[in-house]
C-alpha cells in the first residue's frame, strides 16, 4: 500500500476496526470501524423523469384520440328525432333532404393539422381547449381565431395566433385556409 494517501483504512487482521496509514507505513493507532458515507456518488433514479414523460405523452395523445373518436361519429348520431307514428289516411310527404354541412369538431381538427404543418416543431404544438375560442359557422364554412404554443427553430416556446377557415366540400373532404398573425 505504498501509493495510498495517509488516512484510516479497514484493518484486515482485526475485523470491525480500522488502522491509520501515515502514507509510508502502518502506525500502531487503531479505532472501531466507522461506516462512512460511500465515496462513490449515489445513483439517482430516473423513474421520476419517466413518469413525467409518460404523463406529458398522455396529455398530448388523449386529446388527439378523443378528437379521432368524436370525428368518427357521424353528425347524424348527435341529432335527436322524435319517432312519428304513421297517419293512416294521409299521403306521405317527402322527407326534406338535409344538407351535409360538416362537423365543427372536425373543422377544428383539420385547422390544427394545417397549422401544425406550418410549424418548425409540430410535435410540441399545444392548442387551446374548445371552450377557449369560438367557431363561427355559416352554412358549410367554419371560421375560428385561435392560438398555438410550439417551439420555434431555436427551441423557444412561442405563442402564434392564427385565423382558420374550414370549408366542408362533402364526402369527408375539407378545404382549409390558415392565416398566422400577430394577435
Amino acid at each position: 500500500m505504498t501509493n495510498a494517501p495517509a488516512g484510516w483504512y479497514p484493518d484486515v487482521t482485526r475485523p470491525g476496526t480500522q488502522r491509520y496509514w501515515d502514507g509510508s507505513a502502518w502506525t500502531e493507532h487503531s479505532q472501531p470501524l466507522v461506516q462512512a458515507a460511500s465515496p462513490t456518488p449515489v445513483k439517482r433514479s430516473h423513474r421520476g423523469w419517466w413518469i413525467a414523460g409518460a404523463v406529458i405523452a398522455a396529455l398530448l395523445i388523449v386529446p388527439i384520440l378523443i378528437g379521432i373518436v368524436v370525428a368518427s361519429v357521424p353528425p347524424e348520431a348527435f341529432q335527436a328525432s322524435a319517432p312519428q307514428a304513421p297517419v293512416a289516411d294521409q299521403a306521405e310527404e317527402p322527407e326534406p333532404v338535409e344538407q351535409d354541412l360538416g362537423d365543427p369538431v372536425m373543422a377544428w381538427i383539420m385547422c390544427q393539422e394545417e397549422m401544425s404543418s406550418l410549424l418548425k416543431a409540430p410535435a410540441t404544438a399545444g392548442y387551446p381547449l374548445s371552450n377557449e375560442f369560438q367557431i363561427r359557422q355559416t352554412e358549410n364554412k367554419y371560421d375560428m381565431e385561435a392560438w398555438v404554443d410550439a417551439e420555434n427553430g431555436f427551441g423557444a416556446n412561442i405563442r402564434t395566433y392564427f385565423g382558420c377557415r374550414a370549408v366542408y366540400v362533402g364526402n369527408e373532404q375539407w378545404k382549409i385556409l390558415v392565416t398566422p398573425h400577430d394577435s
